[in-house]
């Protein structure tokens, strides 16, 4: 019987990359000729130590799963040769087969393989000294499949890219530019798409985390390893220690807005996806003086006669931010962040200004940009149920809110925060027991308290309210969910900008009133929901949102405060697209699907 024990990083690599590339998402294999059906099991380590249970039976090759401790072939053969090998970063220092064992020396051993093996039922492999090497490190994560070793080094394409610069070891370099620097190293194997790298503890590697847009990358650490931010863009370094399966780098987020100048008391901003390559933006408002009235006549052209007063004057700045991975937003610590200043745009991005309402019969508001030299009036929007002036704009300089003629809108009008490919969301429509309100001026009404919910309400108690995705309604619906409801929830169906106020008199809140608003952000097989509030709610609330017509399964994520996310439920929306699923604390909430 020929018995050997080998050992070095170059067989791990070899044996684990074989094993993967044969075996991921496959289920133990069986041969179809079947004289003697035999399982081979491995013990006296932990299973997910386990790379590979190879047996070749005078054939081909069939192998285990990952983290799977035996295997079940079917032989028609009467020998077997049987390999084991472990994942990379584990040793052992002896197996035995039967009465044949195989003694090692101590040293870094990772793959056995036995000969001539005769073919039982059932064969056993018993290792002993199996452990980690306190010199060896690997770094892990996969594009490709989000079940790879557990599911825990997977990160979504979609959410940005990763990419391997440099390994240092000591004062030498000793991989870059896509092969080994110097020579051969120990403890060094680096898969062709970097995705899988064994290395030394210790060793500091150089990596470029660059998050899609609408992203940044999650935090400082990924999985428990330091991040170090560097001097070039999206560039990190971490230092080797152990297992390091890299899952959940980057996080989706939000445009950050600030806004100092007078007349305007809050900013939002729509599109900045489209307009960066990578993170997000920062939109800064800051005071500036009025221009002339005759300038500002001139920009309106034809229309000048409509010209009443300028309101205010903002100096607007975009700037696209990219997280070093530190707290804190770009107003507040600047240094956390990468910068790119924006002045012209490739492709325009929605602003939605705050303005007060202090319009007189047949006044509305414009905004007139100076940028380049130019004086220009743009198409505007002043809705007086949301307080919103509306605009886009490919271009970031000073902007003057003015006064003219005109009518302004006062029903809903969309912002283009939702692309065209996003699903549309419901019309209004409130519902409570046997009753129903289908237009939004009745549902004003009852929201602003002018008006009474239907008797029945008082039946059931279930709350139901539909909202269109546009920007908010109202600045404070108030909505009451009743304790004597039927499965004591209350149900709200949420769209872009909804605005939701709860009464501590029904105790949603510990507070007297919960003010909060909510906003929805799209992508290819995903939504957000984030409610600008994290408050606990003190009864079940069931939120009702859409996806696209025709959508499978959608897993439901709570995002945590640190960027993380918390499974929550899997639900089947309807053929239409309408699902539910509930929460006890506002917060934000991602859709996958």
């Amino acid at each position: 019987m020929n018995n050997k024990i080998r050992k070095g990083t170059t067989a791990v690599f070899s044996a684990v990359a074989l094993c993967l590339c044969m075996v991921l998402g496959t289920a133990p294999v069986r041969v179809s000729a079947a004289n003697t059906d035999m399982t081979v099991t491995v013990s006296g380590c932990n299973a997910r130590m386990i790379g590979d249970i190879a047996v070749d039976a005078g054939g081909g090759i069939f192998h285990s799963n990952p983290g799977e401790a035996s295997v079940s072939v079917s032989v028609s053969s009467e020998k077997c040769n049987i390999e084991l090998s472990l994942e990379p970063g584990y040793k052992l220092t002896s197996a035995t087969i039967g009465a044949t064992t195989v003694n090692a020396d101590g040293a870094f051993y990772n793959h056995v393989r036995f000969e001539n093996i005769s073919v039982t039922s059932s064969v056993s492999i018993t290792v002993t000294g199996a452990g980690t090497d306190s010199d060896y490190a690997n770094i892990v994560w996969t594009a490709d499949d989000t079940g790879w070793m557990g599911g825990d080094c997977y990160v979504d394409p979609a959410t940005g890219t990763i990419q391997l610069l440099k390994i240092v070891r000591g004062s030498g370099t000793i991989w870059e530019n896509g092969s080994n620097a110097g020579g051969d190293h120990e403890y060094l194997e680096v898969s062709p798409d970097t995705h899988f790298v064994q290395c030394k503890n210790g060793d500091v590697l150089t990596y470029k985390f660059i998050p899609s847009p609408g992203y940044q990358i999650s935090g400082a650490s990924i999985n428990g390893h330091a991040l170090t931010a560097q001097s070039g863009q999206s560039v990190f370094e971490v230092t080797a220690n152990g297992q390091f399966h890299i899952n959940g780098a980057f996080t989706r987020t939000d445009a950050q807005t600030s806004v100092s100048a007078g007349g305007i008391t809050s900013m939002s901003v729509s599109g900045a996806e489209n307009a960066v390559t990578s993170g997000n933006v920062a939109v800064n408002a800051v005071a500036a003086s009025n221009p002339s009235d005759n300038d500002l006549q001139n920009a309106m052209g034809g229309d000048s006669a409509d010209f009443i007063s300028a309101v205010t004057t903002a100096d607007i700045s975009m700037t696209n931010i990219i997280s070093k991975g530190g707290s804190g937003t770009y107003f507040s610590a600047p240094s956390n962040y990468w910068t790119n200043a924006m002045t012209d745009l490739s492709s325009p991005v929605d602003l939605s200004l705050a303005v007060p309402n202090d319009l007189a019969s047949g006044e509305t508001y414009s905004i007139v940009r100076h940028h380049g030299g130019t004086y220009k009036e743009l198409d505007a929007v002043y809705n007086t149920s949301t307080g919103m002036l509306t605009f886009s704009t490919d271009g970031f300089s000073e902007y003057t809110v003015i006064k003219k003629a005109g009518t302004p809108v006062s029903t809903p009008v969309s912002s283009g925060s939702i692309s065209s490919s996003s699903p549309a969301e419901p019309e209004f429509g409130y519902t409570v027991g046997g009753g129903s309100i289908g237009s939004f001026e009745e549902l004003e009404k009852v929201l602003l308290g002018q008006s009474t919910l239907p008797e029945d309400t008082h039946g059931t108690g279930i709350l139901q309210v539909v909202l269109r995705r546009y920007e908010k309604i109202i600045p404070a619906g108030v909505f009451s969910a009743l304790d004597a409801s039927t499965d004591n929830s209350l149900h709200v169906f949420v769209g872009n900008g909804t605005a939701l106020r709860f009464f501590n008199n029904n105790s949603i809140s510990g507070q007297s009133s919960l003010d909060v608003t909510c906003n929805q952000t799209y992508g290819k097989g995903f939504k957000r929901i984030s409610f600008r509030s994290d408050a606990a709610l003190k009864v079940k609330c069931v939120l009702h949102t859409i996806v696209p017509a025709g959508t499978g399964k959608v897993t439901v994520y709570r995002v945590l405060s640190d960027g993380t996310r918390e499974k929550l439920c899997t639900v089947t929306p309807t053929p239409e697209g309408r699902l539910g699923f509930e929460i006890i604390r506002l917060g934000t909430y991602e859709l996958t699907y």
